[in-house]
């Protein structure tokens, strides 16, 4: 009685660490339930739901995204052509797009009265944003914007909204509020017939389950893109949402939206259960190439709601959700919008939820608690199992026939130890650890770490824990086109013998590797096994990564290969290292900021032409190498500018090399203090010097050449922002 006692209370009160565990393994439960009904139910949908997909096939046939508005006129023509009823961007276009007479004017010296006149006449013909606009006033379309936390990020036109509700509630509603936008341009936003966001966010394990399908901005309420693309698709004019007040506290609790009078209820916040109908790609998917080049059957469009998005490899929205850990997040717009357009297939949880879990937990643990009592262990074990496939079925059976998404954790394991408690006085199997700690690390970390955590197990916790780590992110560039010059029995032997490579450098170092996607390779240091200098072993492993390629490179040219370059990204910070994952797979892995912001200074190693960039964090953990700034940028998902630099081996024998350094640093520091004029000079003449890679002086070049220094406001800190991952 004493145990139920103590899980009603933990309950009711929500500690905060037993409350985060309960909420990771209702989530697996979820997602288990999830996925036994969708296997073992074929959804068939009223509606035609087709997602446009700008794959690799569609960049290889029409070019590198991003593409030309005009390009994105094309589609949005062609789907209106082909029938579909509403189109919706997964993407959103913040930036105007630079007219090729402009182009002409800022790259050359035309001084000719009639040329610059004639000039003048031809750029309303080829300007893509108002091509694209024709486009959009032409069709059913709804363009995406993002809502960001940043209150000084903000970019894009004015929003508009076909949300109705109550302005007064602002101050008291639990609806996630945002300070910041990145909207698409104005001549756009008001061509296009709606605006959604396109914002999604994990739940505290990582995983999508939920999806938001209003959020605050400014005192107006906004919706999502698959709402908006409801709203269109039944021709209402407006979203109506419902709300219940507290009377004792006054807070606003969100209950339901309305679209075309149906019915979609939420939680206090605005948020649904999204209905999956599968795995990845349960709905049709078309390559935006094809319907480009009219290749498609005639009635696959025809009456379709569209969603437009991109799977293609760097670009691709991944996402982990309860169906899959690498999720197209265009397709999970698709399932949120077949959910409110057929509400009986959305999950709900009552109010009474709560109420029922205390209640239940009561009965068990009163019933089993006497039956169980002076019992043989055959028959408690017996009790124990029976009462657990009664809860485990009634819930199942509650979740197929109502959609009632009720909790299942506590009440298992209440049960669960009630049962042992009774049978076994505290049991440890260390065997059994050290078994399991061997199975798994073994495939991550180098083997001497696996003597030491079965040593000793609690050196090292198997847990999610949150700890300050080292992350690597290796890259091929152009491994698309790579791949695609060598026969599948070549790119296999090439993959294994470059990850071999890599992978033995990594080892060598103390790394531990988190995963191999394609060539990309991640790995990660201080975890399981502390390791104090995890930062200095990650940038001597890229080094090395670097140096070995070199070796690599004359062997592919032995076998007629062509050679490689690789770009490696290294970020340092708090993360969240543990055991993830759902009931059907799990990982040993990395998760957090620190973790992306890794991902994105690797993807910079192209622009700036470098093969290794780290963090300023890095860089302050590891100062044994000598360090080029490269620059102070924004990256896609972080709200504050970073410093990222250029590791040199710590015994650089380059000559002149501190001169240049010297040199380099203050050619920065000018341009920082907005001395340009003498900047100018210092990056031209690095230039010159040609002694590394001069990609980063040509981009200084460019800005200050393109920037009136005047026009800066006073807070201007330097930092570049970056609108691509």
């Amino acid at each position: 009685m004493l145990i139920t006692v103590f899980f009603v209370f933990i309950e009711t009160t929500r500690i905060d660490y037993i409350y985060q565990v309960n909420q990771r393994v209702e989530g697996i439960l979820y997602d288990f339930r999830l996925n036994l009904t969708s296997s073992l139910d074929v959804r068939e949908s009223n509606e035609n739901i087709v997602i446009v997909d700008i794959d690799e096939k569609s960049m290889r046939e029409q070019g590198r995204y991003p593409w030309s508005r005009s390009k994105i006129s094309e589609l949005v023509t062609e789907l209106s052509q082909q029938g579909a009823a509403v189109i919706a961007f997964d993407i959103f276009f913040s930036e105007p797009e630079v007219n090729p007479v402009d182009k002409i004017a800022i790259h050359s010296n035309i001084t000719n009265p009639s040329v610059i006149e004639a000039l003048k006449k031809v750029k309303h013909e080829v300007d893509a944003d108002l091509e694209f606009r024709g486009a959009l006033l032409d069709s059913e379309s709804v363009l995406g914007f993002l809502l960001t936390e940043d209150t000084e990020f903000t970019s894009g036109g004015r929003l508009k909204t076909s949300v109705e509700w109550d302005s007064d509630l602002h101050h008291q509603s639990l609806v996630t509020s945002y300070n910041g936008v990145i909207s698409n341009i104005d001549e756009l936003q008001e061509a296009s017939l709606g605006l959604g966001f396109i914002n999604s966010r994990a739940d505290s394990d990582g995983f999508i389950r939920r999806a938001a399908l209003v959020l605050e901005h400014k005192g107006n309420l906004y919706p999502s893109i698959a709402l908006e693309a409801a709203r269109l698709y039944t021709l209402s004019a407006k979203i109506k949402t419902n709300h219940k007040i507290d009377t004792n506290t006054g807070y606003s609790f969100f209950d339901s939206v309305e679209v075309a009078q149906q019915r979609v209820n939420t939680d206090e916040y605005g948020q649904m259960l999204i209905p999956f109908r599968g795995p990845a790609f349960s709905f049709p998917y078309l390559s935006a190439t094809d319907v480009l080049n009219n290749r498609l059957d005639g009635e696959q469009l025809e009456g379709a709601v569209v969603f437009i998005g991109t799977s293609a490899v760097g670009l691709a929205d991944l996402r982990s959700t309860s169906v899959g850990l690498q999720y197209p997040g265009v397709e999970i717009h698709a399932n949120v919008f077949e959910g409110l357009m057929n509400p009986d297939i959305v999950p709900s949880e009552p109010d009474w939820t709560t109420a029922y879990l205390i209640i239940q937990m009561l009965l068990i643990g009163l019933v089993v608690s006497s039956l169980m009592i002076g019992r043989s262990a055959i028959t408690i074990l017996s009790l124990g199992l029976g009462t657990v496939t009664i809860i485990l079925g009634s819930n199942l059976y509650l979740w197929s026939i109502l959609k009632l998404n009720l909790p299942l954790f506590l009440s298992v394991l209440l049960t669960l130890t009630l049962t042992f408690y009774y049978v076994f006085f505290g049991y440890v199997s260390e065997s059994r650890t050290k078994k399991n700690i061997q199975s798994m690390f073994g495939q991550y970390v180098p083997p001497q770490h696996i003597e030491r955590l079965v040593t000793n197990p609690k050196g090292s916790e198997v847990k999610s824990e949150r700890r300050e780590m080292s992350v690597l992110f290796a890259d091929i560039r152009g491994f698309t086109t790579l791949s695609e010059s060598l026969s599948p029995l070549e790119l296999s032997e090439f993959l294994n013998e470059y990850l071999s490579a890599v992978t033995e450098v990594i080892f060598s170092h103390d790394g531990t590797i988190d995963k191999y996607v394609g060539d990309m390779v991640m790995a990660f240091w201080n975890a399981p096994i502390d390791e104090p200098a995890h930062a200095e072993k990650a940038i001597d492993s890229a080094l090395g990564m670097q140096s070995i390629l070199s070796v690599l490179n004359r062997s592919y040219l032995n076998k007629g290969w062509p050679e490689v370059a690789l770009g490696i990204g290294i970020s340092t910070g708090e993360m969240n290292v543990g055991d993830m994952g759902s009931q059907y797979r799990k990982a040993y892995t990395v998760l957090g900021d620190t973790v992306n912001l890794g991902s994105r200074i690797e993807s910079l190693t192209k622009f700036y032409n470098v093969g290794v960039l780290v963090s300023k964090a890095t860089k302050k953990q590891a100062p044994k190498y000598k360090y080029r700034l490269i620059d102070k940028v924004t990256v896609v998902g972080k709200n504050d500018a970073v410093e990222i630099y250029e590791p040199l081996s710590s015994d650089c024998a380059i000559k002149g090399i501190d001169e240049l350094l010297s040199q380099h640093h203050e050619a920065f520091k000018l341009y920082y203090s907005k001395d340009w004029s003498k900047a100018l000079l210092l990056f031209n003449q690095l230039v010159r010097n040609n002694i590394l890679s001069t990609r980063v002086y040509e981009i200084m070049l460019e800005r200050i050449n393109s920037v009136d220094v005047n026009s800066l406001p006073e807070n201007w800190s330097g930092e570049f922002i970056h609108l691509k991952k």
